[in-house]
């Protein structure tokens, strides 16, 4: 429901003000985690549950149309393809630095306030991500030929 409602709201809103959903979004998730962190009890599971899936969903729903508003399509491919140079390695080295942090310390606790707080630091960048400006004469490659 959260991605269906992240694109709803992303077809909706001006270029300059889908970035203060995404950083919302990538607030809400890190809010989440540190409800978690905060008090761990199953009923807290749950909560964390609800508002990290709300704020990661919509997240997901509104990268691509950020991205695409932007960016525009022509640059679509290559500005999606180098973000996942970095998410991905991110994605692998993760969950190896919780097993470590774990094994260290018997406790995901660090491990989890640190990307808690990382999250709450994307998310308020993502605020302030202006949309780029557009080039003074849009050149055609033809003309040089």
């Amino acid at each position: 429901p959260a991605r269906f409602f992240g694109g709803f709201l992303a077809d909706r809103v001006k270029k300059q003000q889908l970035r203060f959903l995404v950083g919302g979004a990538t607030l809400l998730q890190a809010v989440g985690l540190a409800v978690f962190l905060l008090n761990q009890t199953i009923a807290i599971i749950y909560v964390w549950f609800i508002i990290h899936g709300i704020g990661m969903g919509a997240g997901f729903a509104l990268m691509a149309p950020m991205r695409a508003r932007y960016f525009g399509r022509k640059a679509f491919g290559s500005i999606a393809g180098f973000s996942r140079l970095f998410m991905v390695p991110a994605g692998v080295a993760a969950p190896i630095y919780l097993g470590w942090v774990y094994d260290t310390t018997g406790s995901y606790i660090t491990a989890f306030t640190l990307i808690a707080i990382l999250l709450a630091f994307g998310g308020v960048l993502a605020a302030f991500i202006l949309p780029p400006k557009p080039p003074a004469r849009v050149t055609d490659i033809r003309q040089f030929i």
